[in-house]
């Protein structure tokens, strides 16, 4: 209160007992201390005034004023403009899986668009003002670099691997475990201090190298063993190019800076893609990412199988024994005007399908003189009773789509998107830590 008292403004005060005008000249007529009483609310005037000069103090004006003008700039702030002080962070964990990518032929397990929508990817719209991408993992399945050249080894005897009477010249080639490293690209979140001795350490978001290797146990590639001073497989049901083939599952970390920092707000996510390659800035791929249905056949004398054969021949080092497929869900087009639908919704369901046989020339067996398959085997629709007192025949009821064994369906494949198969034991897992800044009004 004493601030408003102090800069009170007088002016042209009338004294009427003395007909006569009374003002002050300068700060220095007004005494510079209160008065001893305490109620002494404001300075006494000299008792000498200049009657002759009117005085005027506009202090109190010109402070009201300033303040009206920092309140107005607080309310334009608040309620117009975006907070400039952060109060607090939000750390999302962001999960990518490649089998989740639009499989339209352009998409693939090491080169994929996530579409920052709630349609494709629920809960991304809580990531608008982003501050750190951090990279916590990258889980990736072994596989062979170049699946080709393998096979093309293997045709002309540099890779040889016999049951009996030969030894085998079990030559193993490069696979992903044996790469020293990998390079992540996020869209274009670049981590510009990386350089190296290479350009192809520069413009990438993270290097990445194995941090552990997990065992799977379905690899159904058997061993080797030493048999009259012969080396031979055993137990290689899975038809590998090699025995004792592993499918292992490693996980990357990142090898030194984990996270990229935004100094800027107003991060928004937009569309990008996860891309994947070697040390030598080649992009890693499967020899078939994918297939294409190219026939769905009912077996002649069983209803336990489904065969579906491919556009293209395929390695069973890619796509296993014990492996779970995926088709495309409404991509199915018979060349017919059968109605199959129960068979469609079927084959499209979210959980896929194991692998149970494969067949090349003849069943279980490849194309000639290759370890190459054009098809392969998935159980048929069964229904399952374990009410006791029900008879064994009667526990597994096969259901078979009103379709007699021995039929082949063809598909129509001139949309270029069809029925898109891929094995999910092949696809990544890329786990993201987004922190963003949160305002408060």
């Amino acid at each position: 209160m004493s601030n408003y008292l102090n800069s009170y403004n007088y002016s042209n005060v009338n004294n009427n007992s003395n007909n006569g005008e009374y003002s002050s000249e300068s700060e220095s007529n007004y005494d510079s201390d209160w008065g001893s009483d305490t109620n002494d609310f404001i300075r006494k005037p000299n008792p000498t005034p200049n009657p002759n000069q009117n005085y005027q103090i506009d202090y109190a004006v010109d402070t009201l004023s300033k303040e009206l003008q920092a309140f107005e700039k607080d309310i334009e702030n608040t309620l117009i403009n975006k907070p400039t002080k952060n109060n607090s962070e939000t750390e999302y964990t962001l999960y990518l899986n490649s089998q989740d990518r639009q499989l339209n032929g352009e998409n693939t397990t090491f080169n994929f668009q996530i579409i920052t929508d709630e349609q494709h990817t629920p809960g991304i719209s809580n990531l608008s003002d982003i501050k750190r991408i951090e990279i916590i993992n990258v889980v990736i399945p072994n596989f062979y670099i170049n699946m080709m050249e393998v096979l093309y080894l293997d045709y002309n005897n540099f890779i040889t691997s016999y049951t009996n009477t030969t030894s085998s010249r079990a030559l193993r080639t490069q696979r992903l475990s044996d790469i020293p490293y990998i390079l992540l690209q996020i869209g274009n979140y670049n981590n510009d201090l990386n350089i190296g001795s290479n350009t192809s350490f520069r413009n990438k978001s993270f290097v990445l190298k194995v941090d552990s290797m997990e065992e799977r146990m379905n690899k159904n590639s058997g061993t080797y063993e030493i048999y009259n001073d012969l080396k031979v497989e055993l137990g290689n049901i899975n038809n590998s190019v090699l025995a004792d083939t592993d499918k292992n599952v490693l996980t990357y970390v990142p090898m030194s800076d984990n996270a990229i920092n935004f100094p800027n707000s107003s991060n928004r996510l937009t569309n990008f893609n996860v891309i994947l390659k070697t040390q030598n800035n080649k992009q890693l791929k499967y020899l078939n990412d994918s297939l294409i249905i190219k026939t769905i056949s009912f077996p002649l004398a069983t209803d336990k199988k489904i065969g579906l054969e491919f556009t293209q021949y395929f390695s069973t080092d890619e796509y296993g024994l014990g492996d779970k497929i995926i088709i495309k869900p409404g991509t199915i087009i018979f060349d017919s005007n059968s109605d199959l639908e129960n068979l469609k919704f079927f084959l499209e369901r979210e959980e896929g399908h194991t692998i149970i046989e494969h067949f090349g020339a003849s069943d279980g067996n490849p194309i000639d003189s290759t370890h190459l398959f054009k098809g392969l085997y998935i159980p048929a629709k069964f229904n399952y009773t374990n009410t006791n007192g029900t008879a064994h025949a009667n526990i597994f009821k096969i259901f078979d789509f009103g379709v007699t064994t021995g039929t082949d369906i063809s598909m129509d494949n001139t949309i270029i998107t069809s029925n898109k198969v891929i094995n999910q034991q092949n696809q990544i897992i890329l786990t993201l830590k987004m922190t963003t800044n949160d305002y408060s009004m």
